[in-house]
């Protein structure tokens, strides 16, 4: 699963159009676009994508699911940059074919906004995939 995980963040982190849109984190000069695994750092910037894994009871012994998510945050109500956002991963990840050494694909499984009682500025978009990969045994 981990090859898998790799993989997707690098298929975002390189994507011009979410590059453009994320703010950019970390440190010494090696600042790559603001995506977070679990949880985003305090001192991450919005707009950020945070990404999350919910693993599947699948039983196929050759092959395995998960749920890929992605939670996408901007501030000052900017909704037009929530949405450009969404779409991207949406359109890289939905019907996205894996390299055949690691998975088959991924597909869309939800997207829609959440509504933060809390700060009514912060967009947020959530986006799910259903991943199927290819279980490595060592």
């Amino acid at each position: 699963m981990i090859e898998v995980l790799n993989y997707i963040r690098q298929l975002l982190e390189n994507d011009t159009v979410i590059s453009q849109h994320l703010s950019q984190y970390g440190e010494d000069g090696y600042e790559v676009p603001a995506i977070a695994y679990q949880v985003a750092p305090n001192d991450m910037k919005m707009p950020y994508i945070v990404t999350n894994v919910q693993p599947s009871s699948d039983t196929n012994p050759a092959v395995d699911r998960f749920i890929y998510t992605t939670d996408i945050y901007v501030d000052n109500g900017d909704i037009v940059t929530a949405q450009i956002l969404a779409d991207r991963v949406d359109y890289l990840l939905h019907r996205h074919k894996l390299p055949t050494e690691i998975g088959i694909g991924v597909w869309r499984d939800g997207k829609f906004p959440i509504t933060n009682e809390d700060d009514l500025a912060v967009q947020h978009f959530h986006v799910s995939f259903v991943v199927r990969y290819k279980r490595i045994i060592y």
